[in-house]
């Protein structure tokens, strides 16, 4: 590797075999940045549309299991002591898995490790970690939840984290507000100096909607997909190039002052969804008044109904024993 490829700023991708992870790297490529690559699966279709627009020497393959203990070091072996200016986290795994702790353990824990390992080879300042999360963690969004989710981040065990893992649907988007509420904690321990290096490192998660990838593929035919899909104002899925421009700008100098924060990318899905909730709450809060009201009234004739027309209560009747 010559000096100008150990100078170039590094972008670090997860899941680039993807459809976000490929397109990503295309974007990043197009600004100079070198690549290092890594996913499951062989990333040449992610390396072959970027040949064209950097040499071979600035783009780096890691292939291996992201939940494995060893992966990050992978990752920084393939540094080669040089900086990450960006870490994109596109990685993660869909219900389609059907094992709610595989869902959760790829979608969040080993997010947790890869950024808590990498954190020391950011550059400092100016890196900037960006975590691919999910809508699914804004809908279950909820005082219960969230509460779960910050005693696992704060190391305690919690018995409704645990029951949530154990359904591939509800452990996808538990596993994606872990990585919000992960991301809001980190902010600020990122910015700050440490032993480290001087901090000012950025930390921003971004929650698509249902998107067009080949994630999406495998469960595109369930119905509730499609009711989900239509609750949104613009009643269609979105697709990956209307993702891609917020993660370039999110990783851009033109973000220096945005972290801990969650960007939805859902065509309003989420907004509406509250709002149809909200409105739902007013209703039945408005049937429980009335039921309330009614009930009051009900009272008041019975008593009423129990006085004479003097006010006074009506003495209940006697019942004499009539010998035969």
């Amino acid at each position: 590797m010559d000096g100008t490829d150990f100078n170039r700023p590094v972008a670090v991708i997860t899941g680039a075999a993807g459809s976000l992870g490929r397109a990503m790297a295309q974007e990043f490529a197009l600004e100079g940045r070198s690549l290092v690559l890594c996913d499951l699966k062989s990333v040449d279709a992610a390396m072959h549309s970027v040949r064209n627009l950097l040499s071979a020497r600035s783009i780096t393959a890691v292939t291996g299991d992201i939940t494995r203990a060893d992966f990050p070091s992978q990752v920084k072996a393939a540094l080669g002591g040089r900086k990450i200016s960006a870490l994109v986290h596109t990685a993660g795994v869909s219900p389609a898995v059907k094992d709610g702790r595989r869902i959760f353990d790829v979608n969040f824990t080993a997010a947790r490790r890869l950024v808590d390992a990498l954190a020391p080879e950011m550059q400092q300042p100016g890196g900037v970690v960006i975590l691919v999360a999910s809508m699914g963690g804004k809908l279950v969004q909820s005082a219960a939840v969230d509460l779960a989710v910050k005693r696992h981040l704060g190391g305690a065990r919690s018995p409704t984290l645990w029951a949530l893992k154990r359904w591939p649907y509800t452990a996808y988007s538990v596993s994606k507000r872990c990585v919000q509420l992960y991301a809001r904690k980190m902010a600020r321990p990122l910015a700050q100096p440490s032993a480290a290096g001087p901090g000012g490192i950025r930390i921003v998660t971004v929650s698509p909607g249902v998107i067009d990838t080949d994630m999406t593929l495998h469960y595109a035919s369930r119905p509730n997909l499609s009711t989900l899909v239509g609750s949104g104002p613009m009643e269609r899925m979105g697709r990956p190039e209307e993702v891609v421009p917020v993660i370039k700008f999110l990783a851009s100098e033109g973000a220096s002052y945005i972290t801990g924060m969650d960007v939805l990318v859902d065509g309003g899905i989420v907004a509406s969804r509250r709002r149809a909730l909200k409105n739902t709450a007013k209703v039945v809060m408005k049937e429980r008044r009335e039921k309330k009201k009614a009930l009051k009234k009900f009272e008041k004739e019975e008593k009423l109904r129990r006085l004479d027309v003097k006010g006074k209560a009506k003495e209940p009747p006697v019942y004499k024993e009539v010998e035969e």
